[in-house]
């Protein structure tokens, strides 16, 4: 451990406390500059000025200034997220490909109105498919019935 016999402690803590302190200063300036803190808010008018306006002497060491009317637009910046109050989920049963939407976001809409559609080519090819199942079904039950009724008379014979 070394020893401090010189009392160059003491000095090392003065040197400290002066950049701290020299840091704290320039921290404060800075801050009241950027806070507008050396510049004028309100420009000054002459005192020739103030008499054409108001028509009357000052007092002497009286300040003036011209008073404009400006219109500021009132905007304001937010961060947020925007959710609906209400949320419709929509879905079709079928599974198909969607050709052509008929409503926008935020559209009233009322009900059995169509919203969106479908394209129809996968669905018409569903359709011949079950047609042909059912025409399959029915041969099938019309050849059993013909079986049927040929051992029925083969049995009424024997």
């Amino acid at each position: 451990m070394k020893s401090h016999a010189n009392g160059s402690g003491g000095h090392s803590l003065l040197t400290k406390l002066l950049i701290g302190g020299g840091f704290l200063a320039v921290v404060v300036v800075l801050m009241i500059w950027l806070a507008g803190g050396f510049h004028r808010k309100i420009g000054d008018a002459t005192r020739h000025e103030a008499l054409a306006v108001s028509g009357t002497a000052l007092p002497p060491g009286a300040v003036t200034a011209i008073v404009r009317s400006t219109a500021v637009p009132r905007t304001e910046t937010a961060v947020g997220t925007v959710r609906a109050v209400r949320e419709s989920s929509v879905a079709s049963k079928l599974l198909a490909k969607v050709v052509e939407v008929d409503i926008t976001a935020g559209q009233h809409v009322k009900e059995g109105e169509v919203l969106v559609r479908l394209e129809s080519a996968d669905l018409e090819a569903r359709s011949e498919q079950a047609a042909a199942a059912v025409r399959a079904a029915t041969a099938v039950r019309d050849q059993a019935k013909i079986e049927f009724d040929r051992i029925e008379d083969l049995a009424g014979q024997g």
